[in-house]
């Protein structure tokens, strides 16, 4: 069987190939209707909607051809049989250490997951359409990229977690009327709390709060100017988890967050 990459090249483009003039000349023929239309001249959009009928007939055939072309690939036989090697030998080209086996896979500091059903991969839960192995390479650098290339101050992001657990301990204690200094509140209210703007999510969405709690695990800063001391436990409510890499890139399940004195 050929590989996905060889047959979009060969086969595909083969099968495509009798519809690139007649489209480059169908929109060439449109925009001229277009413009005729909003000049009125009515001679010349006559002329080019009778050339627009007559390319329209030339399509059916040759789309026809490429339909069935691109319904006989297999995908799943592909995805079974063919995807994991290639996927290994392209990373490898590109030097990216891959571990684990299909359909999942770590590339650090990513999980990358193929979804067959939606014909793309899962990059730490984000879906990236599309299945041609050089492009999915392509997109596991710019987002591992992304990622390790951001600026990252462990005492800054400590203080932070701090004064948004701090905020979110006061408003919880003030609606229970009972200090809970010191107990644990939610990862993931936690994140909001630091951004509470939903387009400022945009600019540091989940992934990088994720990632930055791995950095801070990474460096051992764990205590606060007053003393107090970060702790991170797993919830029991398995939806209110983090997937988190710890301080030696093992995968953990992170839900709670608290700071107190030891």
């Amino acid at each position: 069987m050929q590989s996905l990459e060889q047959w979009l090249e060969h086969d595909l483009n083969q099968a495509t190939q009798p519809l690139v003039p007649l489209m480059r000349r169908l929109t060439t023929a449109w925009k001229a209707v277009q413009k005729a239309q909003a000049v009125g001249d009515l001679a010349t959009l006559s002329n080019n909607l009778s050339q627009l009928k007559m390319m329209l007939e030339q399509i059916p055939s040759p789309l026809e051809s490429a339909f069935t072309a691109a319904a006989a690939y297999d995908v799943r036989t592909y995805l079974d049989d063919l995807f994991d090697a290639e996927l290994r030998s392209a990373c490898a080209a590109s030097e990216l250490a891959l571990e684990g086996q299909y359909p999942r896979y770590f590339i650090y500091p990513l999980r990358v997951q193929v979804d067959a059903r939606r014909m793309g991969i899962l990059i730490n839960r984000k879906l990236h359409r599309g299945l041609r192995i050089s492009q999915i390479v392509q997109t596991i650098r710019r987002e591992r990229e992304r990622l390790l290339g951001r600026s990252f101050n462990a005492r800054h992001f400590l203080a932070d977690l701090a004064a948004a657990y701090d905020d979110l301990v006061e408003l919880e204690s003030a609606k229970n009327r009972v200090d809970i200094s010191g107990h644990e509140v939610g990862l993931r209210r936690t994140y909001r709390r630091l951004v509470p703007m939903r387009q400022w999510r945009a600019d540091y969405p989940e992934v990088f709060f994720v990632f930055d709690l791995h950095r801070l695990l990474q460096t051992g800063e764990v205590h606060e100017p007053d003393g107090r001391r970060i702790h991170l436990a797993p919830d029991r409510v398995a939806r209110n988890n983090l997937l988190v890499l710890d301080a030696s890139g093992h995968e953990t399940q992170l839900g709670l967050i608290a700071f107190r004195k030891d």
